[in-house]
């Protein structure tokens, strides 16, 4: 698995949309190979051919088999060349009926569309730098703000996010259901040896392609990095390698990889990835939400009624089970139904996708609710805190919802914290 800056690599299932996030690819690798915005344009017009083409013809029309994309600049050191690989199955074509990408009429040339088609395994294209590179357009732009504006979102954000929570998914469903080593933190709090491995591949990826940039995660408590240096934008990527992991260690199917980065405490990039139902949800700030690059929004129930809310226990349950079972019991009065399916971020990628209509929980975890919180609110919903204050990842509490319902929850909540000091 590539972890260098010049290198990305996402695999997903073939019925997963994934243009978009080949796009930020393309566009990203080939502002920094010096391609022109026009050279840049027909690079990608002609990576989501090949990938239309593995999906219809590589894959044999199966959309459960899986396609891998892969973008790198050559050399690394001063790279002139944007490497293309589209890795598929190998089933269904016929090499000889399939244009030859390496012919000179395929090359990408200056002021000419360059159409290339990806073919059998492991199949290569190389898409040489017009003369005289780029215009170098695309970066002048920023440099005029005068640093005025905060930093933009980088392309190569999305598509580290995408690619680390599709990877992970890829070694949790490898080793699920076989004999994998688990330890305790708690009581009933485990942590596996998928979750480390997952882990410390990660912080290698970060620390390799984002020397400046902070982890967050679950497991390597050891590894955390040093603190927000004051005056200066801070950049975090907060981790969950499974969420879920009681579902995970017990073979029930409920689990996911959640990754969000947050810039100066704002969650601003989220990817969460349910490997055993193929579903990728994507989030940017101010770019709305995706399930397997379609849009999301929330439900449209008015009612507590009429809605299906979701829940979790905290890990002190045993603790404090009177509490948090006449909770419950409150949303069970109240509402047309309550599901507890023992991982929030998938909760909150069902409210954003409109399959519950609300969700609550505390003492949570940032890396538990950071990503999908960011999920709920691109797709049209509100997410706040327990109290009805603004969300914040590290205070560990949140209801999030379609929005109609919310104040109605706030509501139960609240008249449940006044029997409690009677």
């Amino acid at each position: 698995m590539p972890v260098t800056g010049a290198r990305i690599r996402i695999e997903f299932p073939a019925h997963v949309d994934v243009c978009d996030l080949i796009h930020l690819m393309t566009d990203h690798l080939g502002q920094a190979g010096g391609l022109d915005e026009e050279a840049r344009h027909w690079v990608d017009v002609a990576v989501r051919e090949g990938v239309v083409n593995a999906v219809r013809h590589g894959c044999n029309g199966d959309c459960n088999k899986r396609i891998t994309v892969e973008l790198g600049l050559e050399p690394p050191d001063r790279p002139s060349e944007l490497v293309v690989r589209v890795i598929d199955p190998g089933d269904g074509f016929d090499p000889d009926d399939v244009a030859d990408p390496l012919s000179d009429e395929n090359i990408l040339k200056p002021g000419g569309r360059g159409i290339f088609f990806m073919r059998r395994l492991m199949d290569d294209v190389t898409l040489r730098r017009p003369p005289g590179g780029g215009d170098g357009s695309a970066h002048g732009e920023e440099a005029g703000r005068g640093g005025m504006m905060p930093p933009p979102i980088d392309p190569l954000w999305i598509t580290t996010a995408a690619e680390v929570v599709l990877h992970a998914g890829a070694m949790q469903r490898e080793r699920f259901g076989t004999d994998v080593a688990v330890s305790k933190k708690g009581v009933i709090d485990l942590v596996t040896q998928v979750d480390v491995d997952i882990e410390r591949w990660f912080r290698g990826l970060i620390a390799e392609r984002f020397p400046s940039h902070r982890v967050l995660a679950e497991e390597l408590v050891s590894e955390a990095d040093p603190p927000p240096v004051a005056g200066r934008t801070d950049y975090c990527w907060v981790f969950d390698p499974i969420d879920g992991t009681i579902n995970y260690t017990h073979g029930l199917p409920i689990f996911c990889a959640s990754l969000a980065l947050e810039i100066d405490g704002v969650p601003s990039i989220a990817a969460i990835y349910d490997p055993m139902r193929e579903e990728l949800f994507t989030a940017e700030l101010g770019g709305g939400a995706r399930l397997n690059g379609q849009p999301l929004r929330v439900s449209g129930a008015d009612t507590l009624v009429d809605a299906m809310l979701c829940t979790g226990f905290p890990y002190d349950v045993h603790e404090t089970v009177d509490e948090v079972v006449a909770l419950f019991g409150a949303f069970v009065a109240e509402s047309r139904a309550v599901r507890r399916l023992g991982s929030a971020a998938i909760d909150l990628c069902y409210v954003a996708c409109g399959r519950f209509d609300g969700f609550w929980e505390e003492r949570l975890h940032p890396w538990d609710i950071a990503a999908g919180a960011l999920i709920v609110t691109e797709a049209g919903g509100r997410v706040t805190g327990l109290g009805g204050e603004p969300f914040v990842s590290r205070e560990g509490s949140i209801i999030a919802s379609n929005g109609r319902v919310h104040d109605a929850m706030l509501e139960t909540i609240r008249r449940r914290a006044l029997q409690r000091t009677l």
